[in-house]
């Protein structure tokens, strides 16, 4: 199909029925977007888009589409969420047809009715026409030639749009096949680049693993080659010992610990007026020892008069301290010898008695009276009434 033959046949259906503005300018949208889409059968368009470009709204342009399809000038069907497809169609002949038959049937009718009304007339229209129609004849033979000369001129312009668009068509394929040949030629670069990067990263990482194996071989060698050398050297000094005694003396010195610096641990530990964990107490021991402030000597004294304190005060195991914490929080410093002072025996501990401690209630300490038992037989005695 044309492009001038849809304009024809729309302004041939528009002539018989005349159509609306929304409707013209609805159908010359469309027909613009099948020219745009290459006069494809099937071309999307959605509603925001015709209502751009007729000015309608989108309700508007639903009844003009209606109206159009009913003429047969164009069909349409929903694609889901996506734009609508719109096909324009040649079908209106057929509805052109139709209706001059109507119009004929309907002027017939008409003119049924009032036959008895022109048979005077029709005598005097047959002398009118037979003198009309020598001016019709001239008139018709030029209406044909220039009918001719127009499709003369529509065939030649529809010939050059066609032409013109199958040009832009050739145009558009060989500048899309000359892009997708550049396309292909640069993937093609790009994978060989890769290509020659991931070869020199992998020679670079097998040489620095033979690099590194290397270094670990000799690097062993070498350790391997100075213990031998070491242990020879060890069995060659054994050997040269003439005197078997120097040996023993000799086994003696290299064999025997080392003396530890803690030397009265025990007795700091043994002096101390409770129980404690003994690595925690002698980590902070040797701390205090590694500082070099204070001796040993200085902290059993000060366990002794931490233990004579405790034992004077009478004072509860759970408010005696922990030895680590005794030496962590430096509590010993107010029992070193030139700063300790003996605490003095409180009046009140030596004022209770036992006879005292029996009167107090355990729980309450309610005061408890003794009573004599002749006292209790005389009140028996009253109650009895005996």
């Amino acid at each position: 199909m044309k492009y001038i033959d849809l304009i024809n046949t729309f302004w041939d259906s528009a002539m018989i029925n005349p159509l609306s503005s929304g409707q013209i300018a609805l159908y010359f949208a469309l027909l613009n977007l099948c020219n745009k889409n290459y006069w494809s059968e099937w071309f999307p368009a959605s509603s925001q888009l015709l209502c751009v470009l007729t000015g309608l709204s989108k309700s508007g342009v639903l009844k003009a589409r209606k109206e159009l399809q009913e003429r047969g000038l164009l069909d349409w069907k929903q694609q889901g969420t996506r734009a609508t497809s719109y096909k324009l169609t040649n079908h209106s002949q057929k509805h052109i047809q139709q209706d001059k038959i109507q119009v004929g049937i309907i002027v017939t009718d008409q003119t049924g009715g009032q036959e008895s009304n022109r048979t005077n007339v029709l005598s005097v229209q047959e002398n009118q026409n037979s003198n009309r129609k020598s001016n019709q004849v001239g008139v018709q033979e030029s209406s044909q030639v220039r009918k001719q000369e127009s499709n003369q001129v529509s065939v030649q312009e529809s010939n050059r749009i066609c032409a013109q668009e199958s040009s832009q068509i050739s145009k558009r394929e060989h500048s899309q096949t000359s892009i997708q040949t550049a396309e292909n030629k640069r993937d093609c670069r790009q994978k060989n680049d890769l290509a020659d990067i991931v070869l020199a990263e992998s020679n670079q990482v097998s040489s620095r693993k033979s690099n590194q194996i290397s270094k670990r071989i000799s690097v062993r060698e070498s350790n391997q080659i100075s213990e031998r050398e070491s242990s020879q050297a060890s069995v060659q000094a054994l050997y040269s010992i003439n005197n078997i005694k120097d040996y023993k003396d000799i086994r003696q010195k290299t064999e025997t610990p080392p003396i530890s610096p803690l030397q009265r641990v025990e007795e700091f530990l043994s002096a101390y007026p409770t129980d404690c964990n003994r690595y925690l107490t002698e980590r902070e021991y040797a701390t205090l020892m590694m500082t070099g402030k204070i001796t040993e000597s200085d902290l059993v004294s000060c366990a002794q008069n931490y233990a004579e304190t405790c034992r004077i005060e009478e004072r509860p195991q759970r408010y005696i301290k922990n030895a680590e914490n005794f030496l962590r929080e430096f509590v010993f410093e107010q029992y070193l010898p030139e700063r300790y002072h003996k605490p003095a025996k409180t009046a009140s501990a030596t004022l209770v008695t036992t006879a005292e401690a029996k009167s107090k209630n355990r729980f309450n300490d309610f005061p408890q009276r003794d009573y004599n038992s002749s006292d209790i037989n005389a009140l028996e005695r009253q109650l009895l009434g005996v």
